[in-house]
């Protein structure tokens, strides 16, 4: 019974934290994006250019009418059939996390909003090979850091709602490369 009250009272307080601060949402947007990205390998290592189907999270903050702050998360798979054999498959999976500052050049009037970004990524791949007169390995794993260079345009759907174009290329410490265009859509919170 002691849990029940304690949980109660941590709960109260949560609410009446998130209430004071309700003030602080009001130039937050959670935004869902899906979309193809084309993975670059480095050519001196194992990997192979493939396409990946991204769906992607992000949360943006817009400090001042030109200028706003993103986190993001990326997750996507590819899978392609090999240079080298084509009974032989390639398959790519992805995790990115990335931290972004954007310029908006005309304003961002909460209608139409055209903005130029860049920040710093943290991409993990982990790709395999996969076929019938293949012995089974384990995948080939990378962890390496890149940069961003974001262009997108959101449009306004509704008061809360908005649908936008996000074009993205990233250069990685690994020699890799990334490419993509990606549908968004978001809400105002």
């Amino acid at each position: 019974m002691t849990r029940f009250w304690l949980i109660i009272i941590c709960l109260g307080f949560t609410i009446s934290a998130a209430y004071s601060q309700a003030k602080a949402l009001d130039n937050i947007t959670l935004k869902a994006g899906v979309g193809p990205i084309l993975l670059i390998a480095n050519e001196n290592t194992w990997r192979q250019n493939v396409m990946v189907g991204a769906v992607e999270g992000e949360l943006t903050k817009t400090l001042h009418r030109v200028i706003s702050v993103s986190g993001v998360l990326d997750l996507g798979h590819g899978k392609r059939t090999s240079m080298v054999s084509s009974d032989v498959d390639y398959h790519a999976f992805m995790t990115q996390i990335s931290g972004n500052v954007f310029v908006s050049p005309f304003g961002n009037d909460r209608r139409y909003n055209l903005k130029i970004g860049t920040g710093a990524a943290l991409m993990f791949m982990a790709d395999k090979f996969t076929g019938e007169n293949l012995e089974n390995r384990d995948a080939n794993k990378i962890l390496t850091p890149g940069v961003n260079l974001i262009l997108a345009n959101e449009f306004a759907v509704s008061e809360r709602s908005l649908i936008g174009l996000k074009t993205i290329v990233q250069g990685f410490s690994s020699g890799d490369f990334t490419g993509g265009v990606l549908f968004t859509y978001g809400i105002r919170l």
